[in-house]
């Protein structure tokens, strides 16, 4: 009985060493679900907006002419840095997000990081639109690499209608006997 817990234990110490040894570091890109509530200044949910996420590289290039003319390349490079949906009935919108990662990965498990960079984009009808940072919406620059999803909220002002303000001009007469509002 003794043989056989000193081999497991012998097998268990290999394969931790073997784990470790073999380890992979990557510094590349992650995919990650970004969950995304959008609601107006009375908290209640917007409906039909537009949510746009824009990485830090694709911010970049996007206003480049050139960049612009490689039409069919463009749009597939912009699939990894772009990513887009609309609100649902209860204002939330869920979409998958590329982000720059660094991490080990070991035999049985992982360590390391992922970075919120970029930007989010909201839209909708009535509401003035939004734009900020990914960090600042779902309130961290990192998270760790075992996390599968992160969630944010977005508050949109609705826009004030200038059509709609009550105007009064006051006439006074030329022999100041009265005053008329019109």
């Amino acid at each position: 009985m003794k043989k056989i817990i000193i081999a497991i234990v012998l097998l268990l110490l290999i394969a931790v060493y073997v784990s470790i040894v073999q380890s992979c570091h990557i510094d590349g890109s992650i995919q990650r679900e970004l969950r995304i509530t959008v609601i107006d200044d009375s908290s209640r949910p917007v409906a039909g907006a537009s949510v746009i996420y824009l990485d830090h590289a694709y911010q970049i290039y996007r206003d480049n002419p050139d960049f612009m003319k490689i039409k069919d390349d463009v749009r597939e490079w912009a699939k990894m840095h772009t990513s887009s949906t609309v609100t649902g009935s209860d204002g939330s919108a869920k979409l998958h997000v590329w982000l720059p990662a660094a991490f080990r990965r070991y035999l049985f498990w992982e360590t390391g990081e992922f970075r919120t960079i970029g930007n989010i984009e909201v839209n909708a009808e009535g509401f003035t639109p939004y734009k900020g940072s990914l960090s600042s919406v779902v309130g961290s620059e990192k998270f760790s690499i075992n996390r599968k999803n992160m969630k944010g909220q977005v508050t949109l002002r609705r826009k004030v209608s200038h059509n709609n303000r009550l105007i009064r001009i006051v006439v006074k007469t030329s022999d100041a006997q009265s005053l008329r509002w019109l």
